[in-house]
């Protein structure tokens, strides 16, 4: 009974070497600042585009949807864009186009609006920038993306600068309102779980091993016992 304890415990030892060496895969929020107040907003219209930056912190992850404050819709537009970008050296001029996403209907009232992308797997990397890019492309009017006044933010990720292009976005304008005043917005994504090490894995399998081979050893003189009586 004694070793079959030493076993049972041998055995809890070794899972949870592999549990502590990996991370758990779970949704979350990676940063958010959709709870601020707006102060103001960016207008979006014609070759007029905004961005927001922000960064993933210490984890990678999975891409599941990105919310923006946005609304004040006026005139007729056509052909909403939002593009997730990858920083190129603090903008997003001739960074790569990571996905698109499917937009939601803005209406005349702002709204925290669920845009989600149509790339199914995008990994955002750790401790990287990205940008998330609201534009359309035909049509008359604006539409508005409220922003806030500090850059307080919640979440492990956090954010960066914003840029708004006037040139369909060839060029960017950094902050051109002040820094501090982020756009409104929620990034989440599922944590991607690491791989434990190569030692990691050896260790736990040379403990296995042994002790599935003492166990059998056990056993094994257990039933030769019984054979001799």
């Amino acid at each position: 009974m004694a070793m079959r304890r030493m076993f049972t415990k041998l055995m809890l030892a070794v899972a949870v070497i592999l549990v502590i060496h990996a991370q758990n895969a779970g949704a979350g929020v990676i940063v958010d600042n959709l709870g601020q107040s707006p102060v103001g907003n960016g207008q979006i219209g014609g070759d007029q585009f905004e961005g927001q930056e922000f960064n993933t912190g210490s984890l990678s992850y999975t891409l599941d949807s990105i919310l923006a404050n946005v609304g004040n819709l006026s005139g007729t537009i056509n052909g909403i864009g939002a593009q997730l970008v990858q920083d190129n050296g603090g903008t997003p001029a001739g960074g790569t186009v990571l996905t698109s996403f499917t937009v939601p209907s803005i209406g005349s009232s702002f709204a925290n609006e669920e845009f989600d992308p149509t790339t199914s797997g995008v990994v955002l990397a750790a401790n990287t920038n990205y940008w998330f890019i609201l534009n359309y492309s035909s049509g008359s009017g604006t539409f508005g993306w409220n922003y806030a006044g500090t850059q307080t933010a919640s979440g492990p990720g956090s954010l960066g600068a914003y840029a708004t292009s006037f040139d369909n976005g060839s060029t960017w304008i950094i902050n051109n309102f002040g820094p501090g005043t982020p756009d409104l917005i929620q990034v989440n994504g599922t944590v991607v779980a690491a791989v434990p090490e190569p030692g990691t894995l050896t260790m736990a399998g040379t403990a296995g091993m042994f002790g599935l081979a003492f166990w059998l050893r056990r056993r094994s003189g257990n039933k030769s016992k019984m054979s001799s009586n």
